[in-house]
């Protein structure tokens, strides 16, 4: 350094080479930026647009703007100009050389997304180039499609369970052949199969009834952090009121289980901190011979969700309690639904950006067709208090019509929604309450 501050000549050739490898550094920023994505963000669960395009379908190599002849170039031009440095300069050809190498574009193999194609009845796995990697042919792509829809719900996921920065495409999507439709599969981004995870049946039982149907998965939900929280959820069910939610570490073992004996989806959502919770939202079955099913809403904690337990409110598997349940809320029956004697299907939806919880309780007709109704309870994410009712279209409709047929009575109107919204019960670890509240902590052991 004593030689630099005396001889000015060294002292500006060695400035030219530094800035000759920040333009270096620069243009392989610029590259990377292009062409290579360190983000580890979890690609959304699903991507059902309709294709008004075909997907480019680039092939070979492609090569970056940044190319090795390129930097052969300059780092020739920079020798020439400066023949003093001309070891100095053959170290940064090298350095040139070594980056350039690194620039050109291999093929991308990594899934970056997917599209339920309905034309060709398969999932369509996309790099973020909109290459087409694989294509897996499925039984019914547009039922699975339809089910996520209706239930706001995702069966198919694409993350990097590892970390590794390879990302794996999980889906309960069910093959058109080879695999049981009760195995939830891994594929890495060649549509090699990597792994698969068994349905936690067929042989369960509830208060001595056994339920020997096949489960299949259905809903997913995946959390990188916590560490505490980390894993991936997935949601199972046979058609009939068993249900599980299962947590499955990244290698796919499961290392949790929540049992509920009737149907539901999972969802995930932010507590008032900011910490992951899972809301479930569906049907208990526990009263269901007696007529009093009910639809409910649950908050879990994720990190809670070890060993096999049983939820507090549909004892019966004979498995320990889970202490995973914050809070769990029952909804009231509507006269409508009493009226036609069959449970309305719920299903939750998050708005963007919102701190709402939107519970929906509806008929199984389409909206569009005659008799249909549906009623939305607003709830907040902080304290589930419920801050409004509302309904959808046809439902006054519907009303009037059971009421013409004397099956049910009253005017349909506010006060009509305000009595829904009081009918609300909390569970608070012993007893149902008409305010929001949390469920106490009881000895698990009992």
């Amino acid at each position: 350094m004593d030689h630099l501050a005396e001889c000015e000549g060294c002292r500006k050739t060695f400035e030219n080479i530094g800035r000759y490898y920040e333009d270096v550094k620069r243009e392989y920023a610029k590259a990377s930026g292009l062409r290579k994505s360190t983000s580890k963000v979890i690609v959304p669960a699903r991507k059902h647009l309709e294709q008004y395009f075909e997907p480019m379908k680039s092939g070979g190599i492609v090569l970056s703007e940044v190319t090795i002849p390129t930097l052969w170039r300059r780092a020739r031009d920079f020798a020439s100009i400066h023949p003093v440095a001309s070891s100095l300069a053959g170290f940064i050809l090298a350095i040139g050389l070594l980056i350039g190498s690194e620039l050109i574009k291999r093929p991308d193999k990594n899934p970056s997304y997917f599209f339920y194609n309905q034309g060709s009845n398969s999932l369509d796995v996309y790099d973020r180039s909109d290459k087409l990697l694989f294509s897996m042919p499925a039984y019914d792509i547009k039922g699975q499609k339809r089910y996520e829809e209706d239930m706001d719900a995702c069966q198919s996921i694409i993350t990097d369970l590892s970390g590794k920065g390879d990302n794996e495409v999980i889906t309960g999507v069910i093959p058109r052949r080879g695999l049981f439709p009760d195995v939830l599969r891994a594929y890495d981004g060649t549509g090699h199969l990597i792994t698969s995870v068994p349905s936690p049946g067929p042989h369960i039982a509830f208060k001595g009834q056994g339920y020997d149907a096949p489960f299949q998965p259905g809903g997913l939900v995946y959390l990188s952090t916590p560490e505490s929280a980390r894993g991936l959820f997935a949601y199972y069910g046979n058609g009939r009121s068993p249900s599980v939610l299962l947590r499955l570490d990244d290698k796919l073992q499961v290392v949790g289980s929540y049992w509920h004996y009737g149907n539901f989806a999972p969802h995930l959502i932010s507590s008032e901190t900011g910490k992951p919770e899972i809301a479930i939202a569906g049907m208990n079955d526990l009263d269901d011979m007696r007529g009093n099913k009910y639809n409910f809403l649950a908050i879990l904690d994720p990190s809670k969700i070890t060993g096999q337990r049983e939820s507090r409110l549909t004892p019966g598997f004979g498995f320990a309690k889970s202490d995973a349940e914050i809070y769990y809320v029952k909804f009231p029956k509507s006269s409508i639904e009493i009226a036609e004697g069959i449970g309305g299907q719920a299903r939750i939806t998050r708005g963007s950006g919102d701190d709402l919880i939107h519970y929906y309780v509806a008929s199984l007709k389409d909206l569009g067709r005659t008799g249909a109704w549906e009623f939305e309870f607003v709830i907040s994410v902080n304290g589930m208090e419920v801050r409004e009712v509302k309904f959808s279209s046809p439902t006054p409709e519907t009303f009037e019509a059971l009421k013409k047929e004397g099956k049910v009575r009253g005017v349909f109107g506010p006060a009509y929604l305000g009595e829904l919204k009081k009918s609300v019960r909390y569970w608070d670890g012993s007893k149902w309450v008409d305010f929001p509240t949390k469920i106490h902590p009881i000895d698990l052991a009992n």
